[in-house]
């Protein structure tokens, strides 16, 4: 009988001990895949707010290479001629005099 009982011992505290084993074995295997999983979660994060932030910029240079019409007023005869650094009246002085629209880039008019 006490044979038995040693068997039976011996059973139940090797399937404890392999339950244990494999319990522990299946949490860190789960935990190892959650681990590599937030790793993953997290490189694609930056990864897009890299591209979201790259694709902003871009976007503002676009906007800032298109072109825009921008007023230019009308001066005085004298303030044309100083700025265009002559001392006769041509064409480009009389045009100084007047209201006229030029083609710019943007980033040349915001600043």
């Amino acid at each position: 009988m006490q044979k038995y009982l040693g068997k039976i011992l011996f059973i139940v505290i090797t399937a404890t001990i392999l339950y244990v084993v494999r319990v522990s074995f299946v949490e860190r295997v789960a935990d190892k895949q959650v681990k590599t999983v937030e790793q993953m979660q997290a490189r694609h994060q930056a990864t897009m707010e890299q591209r979201l932030e790259e694709q902003k910029e871009a976007q503002e240079q676009r906007r800032l290479d298109e072109p825009a019409q921008v007023l230019v007023r009308a001066k005085d005869v004298r303030a044309c001629m100083a700025d265009l650094g002559t001392d006769t009246l041509n064409n480009e002085v009389i045009e100084c005099t007047k209201d006229h629209y030029i083609t710019a880039k943007r980033r040349d008019v915001e600043r």
